[in-house]
């Protein structure tokens, strides 16, 4: 919608892994070498769907503000592993941005996002619903014939964030 200075995007999405391939340790050891040699063999299906919107609005020339959203849903065909949330994605993400101009040389952003609870492994790690904001000031300048940049970023204003977490 040019005349608003607005944009919109949809996606709608549905990805299948057929033959989802992990490595089993064996419980016991080789009786030779004493040590535990991985497997790797054809776990289950998954499917993944969901969908995805970002909007972005430019109220004034020098400002750009954006909301991104993602509803994402997890199914493996063996119920064993619906049921036990293994390896899940979040099933919601939102993103909120404010892109600010302040000068000819120097920006300003600031992005917050909340991620809805998740695991990359097993249950026994699952990640909590969180939230981060970020802010970063940047200053563009000239250096010889090239442009170039400095920023102080500061991540998490919130404090340390556990982005993943091992369960040995």
């Amino acid at each position: 919608l040019p005349d608003y200075r607005l944009t919109f995007d949809v996606r709608l999405f549905r990805e299948q892994l057929d033959d989802f391939i992990v490595a089993r340790l064996p419980s016991q050891r080789h009786r030779e070498t004493g040590k535990r040699a991985r497997d790797y063999l054809n776990y289950t299906d998954l499917l993944v769907t969901g969908g995805e919107y970002q909007i972005r609005w430019k109220p004034a020339g020098d400002t750009e503000l954006w909301l991104n959203q993602t509803f994402t849903e997890t199914k493996w065909d063996n119920v064993n592993y619906q049921i036990s949330d293994e390896r899940r994605p979040p099933r919601h993400h939102t993103t909120i941005a404010w892109f600010q101009r302040l000068t000819q040389q120097l920006e300003l952003s600031v992005i917050h996002e909340r991620l809805g609870g998740m695991t990359w492994r097993y249950d026994r790690d699952w990640m909590p619903f969180s939230y981060r904001t970020d802010v970063r000031l940047a200053r563009t300048f000239r250096l010889a014939d090239s442009k170039a940049e400095a920023a102080l970023t500061v991540q998490s204003l919130e404090g340390d964030q556990d982005a993943f977490l091992v369960s040995r």
